[in-house]
């Protein structure tokens, strides 16, 4: 007979198995065995958190409540403001302080009221210990800047002010009272074009060719100063006038800056002079020497510059406030004398010749004060 041999199928539970095997007799056994808890395969594509609310394992305000204790504020904490005179208070002879005026501070006490019951506090001291120089926290000012612009300027907590960036330039600004000049356009040699810087920071238009012919018309009042700035460029050379007028010496070298601007006596009175340079706004120091004509008509030669009427100065003579020793100034003895409408030419030049070392070109203030009337 032939031998058969049955399988049948295999049932697995989470915790027993059972398996029967049958021989060709018909007898057979059953086994029973324990297996292994099955494992979850882990997921190829793993779903994303749920948004749930009942799902969150962190609380918002609990994690805020975590950040680090000693994270600071953007605004400052001025902590507790101080109690008014008056204010109830709870501890006698407890001492109180508060800020005043120019970062200063004062203090108040607390006391006992008159009928003993409880504590006030009392009026507060002067203030004391104000900032020298300082501004008062929160004043808001507005100010002039640059060449006709506005800043403004804060003064903060510590009563020291704070400046925003200066706007409202005009296009191409320029400084008040500044002159300038230039040959362009002028086919004619020794010929120049003239311009000037108005109050509202702006350049007029260039002048037709000409001489160069600057004017600064002095004040009448004795103490009172006026200033221009003018140009001393290598365009505008010559020799260098030294010596004592009106024997004036020329140098040898012929490529020294100058200029000539005729000061003007608005008035009917003799007017006396001081004049000096001064560093123009943005300009360089430069080692100038000054003097004086008579008259208001330019030398024509080198005799004619050597018959100055006063000068020449190479340094900045006691009684002007040049703000460096390297300018030049004229007064005292060799003060500027103006008759009734009457003009001078002020004369001053680069002491070292162009292309050295040596500052010689630049913007260059000149001061004229009024000393005496008559």
């Amino acid at each position: 007979m032939a031998r058969r041999r049955l399988l049948f199928p295999l049932f697995v539970s989470s915790t027993l198995a059972v398996i029967v095997a049958c021989s060709a007799d018909g007898g057979g056994d059953a086994i029973l065995f324990e297996t292994a808890e099955p494992v979850e395969p882990a997921p190829t594509n793993p779903l994303p958190p749920s948004n749930r609310p009942d799902d969150a394992s962190i609380d918002v305000k609990d994690a805020a409540s975590d950040a680090p204790k000693d994270a600071k504020p953007d605004t400052f904490d001025a902590g507790k403001p101080a109690p008014n005179p008056g204010d109830a208070c709870k501890t006698l002879d407890e001492v109180f302080d508060r800020k005043c005026g120019i970062c200063g501070n004062q203090q108040a006490l607390c006391e006992p009221k008159p009928d003993g019951t409880a504590g006030v506090v009392s009026a507060y001291s002067p203030c004391v210990n104000e900032l020298a120089g300082g501004c008062m926290p929160g004043t808001v000012e507005s100010e002039a800047c640059g060449n006709c612009g506005t800043r403004t300027r804060t003064c903060n907590m510590y009563c020291a002010w704070t400046t925003s960036a200066c706007t409202g330039e005009p296009p191409g600004a320029c400084t008040p009272t500044t002159h300038d000049y230039t040959t362009a356009g002028c086919p004619t040699a020794g010929t120049l074009r003239t311009r000037s810087c108005a109050s509202t920071c702006t350049w007029s238009g260039y002048s037709a060719c000409g001489a160069l012919d600057f004017k600064l018309t002095v004040s009448g009042t004795v103490g009172n100063t006026v200033s221009a700035i003018y140009p001393l460029r290598a365009t505008q050379a010559g020799k260098r006038l030294t010596g004592t007028c009106p024997n004036g010496t020329l140098s040898t070298t012929t490529n020294h800056p100058y200029l000539y601007v005729e000061v003007v006596n608005p008035t009917d009175a003799t007017l006396t002079l001081s004049a000096w340079n001064a560093t123009a706004p943005g300009g360089v120091v430069i080692d100038t020497l000054m003097g004086w004509y008579t008259g208001n008509v330019r030398p024509a030669d080198d005799n004619a510059r050597k018959a100055c009427a006063k000068g020449i100065i190479d340094a900045c003579p006691t009684g002007t406030p040049c703000p460096e020793y390297q300018w030049a100034g004229v007064t005292g003895a060799n003060a500027i004398t103006l008759p009734p409408f009457g003009s001078a030419l002020v004369y001053f030049a680069s002491y070292y010749a162009a292309g050295g070392t040596s500052a010689t070109e630049g913007n260059v203030k000149l001061v004229v004060r009024t000393d005496s009337s008559q």
